[in-house]
Parts: structure tokens; sequence; C-alpha cells
């Protein structure tokens, strides 16, 4: 009877082990999921903000010099220089509604999923 009990405990206890180990394990790898995916949508908009940031220097550009057609070449210059400024307080001035707050949904989202 003593035999069966320490059996029975020894067997209790392997698969606790076990048990314990494959959670611990899942949780590992639910971490190492949820880094792999907030390190790609950081990485996805950072790229997406230089290209972005690229696009919008030569869409500036290109405006300058249509209206070069019509006033000197610095007042162009200097009015696309102040609409980028006004563009710049804008994001910042709103940048709770425009950037902290769809990247902590983004972010919760992945976690929480």
């Amino acid at each position: 009877m003593a035999d069966t009990e320490n059996q029975r405990s020894s067997r209790i206890k392997d698969r606790l082990k076990a048990y314990f180990t494959l959670n611990f394990e899942n949780i590992r790898l639910t971490i190492a999921e949820k880094l792999i995916l907030i390190l790609s949508t950081v990485i996805t908009i950072l790229v997406s903000m230089i290209f972005g940031g690229i696009a919008v220097l030569f869409i500036t550009i290109g405006i300058a010099e249509l209206l070069a057609l019509w006033l000197p070449q610095w007042v162009c210059y200097a009015i696309m220089a102040g609409v980028n400024i006004l563009i710049l307080l804008l994001v910042l001035i709103f940048r709770r509604q425009l950037i902290i707050n769809p990247l902590s949904r983004t972010i919760t989202k992945i976690i929480l999923s």
C-alpha cells in the first residue's frame, strides 16, 4: 500500500512538473511572439515615416517650383517652409490624438491578443 502511494505521489509530482514546465515554455513563447509583433510594428512605422518624409520633401519642392512660375523662388521656398512648420506645429499640438493614442492602442491590442 505504501508503494502504491509513493508511486501515485511520484506520478503526480512528475505530471505537475511537466505541467509547469509546459506552462513556463508557453509563457516564454507568447512573450517572444508579442515582442516580435511590437518590434515589427515599430520598424514598419519608422520605415513608413522615413519614406513619408522623403515624399513630403519632394512634394514640397515640386509645389515650390510650381509657385516659382508666378513668384520669386525665395518666396516660394519661404512659403513652403512656413507650411511645413505649420504642419509640424499641428502634429506637435495634436500628438496625443495623432501618435500616442493609436500607437498605444496597437501595442495594447498586440499584448492582450
